[in-house]
């Protein structure tokens, strides 16, 4: 686990003001995730001072910085854009949303794919200046590690497909596709043929074995959806339109049971899902009972669709006792997945508009124009009640597996659970803030055997 701090804070003080002024405003709508790792890489959450692990669908937001050391790599995916890590490098997430994307690379190799140019384009604050990317295209970004006396070697943009613009001593000069600019800071770039890096055959066969089925009628801004055509099947139903089905999940598989809860800034409580595949049906859309099967409803399609860190309706809490069989009894926070039509109500600071927009997709437009945010909800009224996951307060603050500490909740019971507030939110441990899940606390192995 990365240990010291950041070696260059490049454009440091645009992003500290950044997230100061993002404390008042509603959290971006645009989050990226952690789709794969390989190695040893080492992660800043978003807000906080230390360094943990790096674990797959953790959210990628502004302020988070990640580090892989020498056997280590690790894939981000934002929307439309794939950024890989090599080994030994560090990229900074400076500014993410819709209409700004920057990174900065203060070391090490950055291959970036971009399926479609975000809106804005994206820029990667380097030693020797800003790289600009406005086409859709495969990139590659070297930074070398600093001198003894402090100085870099020169920045390298390659282009394989698209263009680039590079800084240099007058504005900004293009990089056309099968070129590759050497930039010194302060002076203008010289200029050769592409070629390619280990991190570059790593980057095309980890798209080689991606399964681009994406349905034509989904935003490429929806991070993740790419994932379900391998791990799934959508198809056309009565009552909702085209539904995916989740292939080879357990028999007593259900949304938000298989993974664990982290905090992660702006929005505070999160799902982190154990499956490759869970980051999209998790955070975006809704789940329905149909027939014997579970099916996500992804709902209208947007072309800037609004992240959410978890569509659950929460109960519990602090002052909410339950058995918990041998265990005994203990504070406890339980989960109902929304169905299709049911309002997301966010426990985080948000305008009303941002109600509006992290519902739009899913909920229709008469109960749009109807919501109150701070209307209380009976859990029991929820339609995927009886899928309802409970578990004690303490893992679930600590970040435990759900799967090994939950327990089924009768109906009676839920139905006088009290909707969880701030106040009565477990506050979370520093295990749930760095991300990683945490070993079991206790309560019922597996869920079995316990009692409400």
């Amino acid at each position: 686990m990365k240990t010291r701090t950041l070696m260059l804070s490049l454009a440091g003080g645009c992003a500290v003001a950044a997230l100061a002024s993002a404390a008042s405003a509603d959290p971006p709508g645009l989050v990226g995730r952690v789709s794969h790792v390989e190695g040893q890489v080492s992660f800043l959450p978003p807000g906080e001072d230390f360094w943990t692990d790096a674990t797959r669908n953790f959210p990628v937001t502004p302020g988070e910085s990640f580090w892989t050391n020498d056997a280590g790599r690790v894939e981000l995916q934002i929307g439309p854009i794939e950024a890989r890590l090599d080994s030994e490098s560090e990229l900074d997430v400076l500014a993410l949303d819709y209409g700004q994307t920057r990174f900065a690379l203060p070391q090490g190799s950055l291959d970036l794919r971009l399926w479609r140019v975000p809106r804005g384009g994206v820029s990667i604050a380097t030693p020797a200046g800003d790289v600009r990317i406005d086409q859709a295209g495969a990139y590659r970004i070297d930074v070398g590690a600093p001198e003894a006396d402090g100085d870099y070697p020169p920045v390298e943009v390659t282009v394989f497909q698209g263009e680039a613009e590079v800084p240099t001593a007058y504005g900004f000069s293009p990089v056309d596709e099968g070129e590759a600019a050497l930039i010194y800071a302060g002076y203008d770039p010289s200029y050769d043929d592409a070629q390619d890096a280990a991190i570059d055959d790593w980057a095309r066969s980890r798209e080689a074995r991606e399964h681009w089925g994406r349905q034509a009628a989904y935003s490429d801004a929806l991070t993740g959806y790419d994932d379900l055509a391998t791990y799934g099947d959508f198809a056309d139903t009565p009552d909702y339109g085209t539904v995916w089905f989740p292939r080879s999940v357990p028999a007593d598989w259900a949304p938000y049971r298989y993974g664990h809860w982290a905090y992660v800034q702006p929005w505070g409580w999160t799902w982190i899902d154990d499956q490759s595949w869970g980051f999209a049906p998790f955070h975006y859309g809704r789940w329905a009972r149909i027939g014997a099967r579970w099916g996500w409803v992804p709902g209208r399609a947007a072309a800037e669709p609004v992240y959410a860190p978890a569509l659950v309706a929460f109960v519990g809490g602090r002052g909410w006792n339950i058995s918990f069989g041998v265990s005994g009894s203990a504070e406890a926070v339980g989960w109902v997945p929304l169905a299709p039509d049911e309002v997301y109500r966010p426990n985080y600071q948000v305008s009303q508009a941002y109600v509006r927009q992290v519902n739009i997709n899913n909920v229709r437009q008469t109960t749009i124009n109807n919501i109150q945010v701070n209307t209380v909800v009976n859990v029991t009224q929820y339609r995927n009640a009886p899928a309802a996951t409970v578990v004690r307060s303490d893992a679930f603050a600590h970040g435990a597996p759900v799967r090994q500490t939950a327990v089924s909740a009768p109906l009676a019971v839920l139905a006088r659970a009290p909707a969880v507030t701030v106040a009565t939110a477990p506050p979370p441990t520093r295990e749930a803030r760095g991300g990683a899940p945490a070993r079991p606390l206790g309560g019922p192995a597996g869920g079995q055997g316990a009692g409400l």
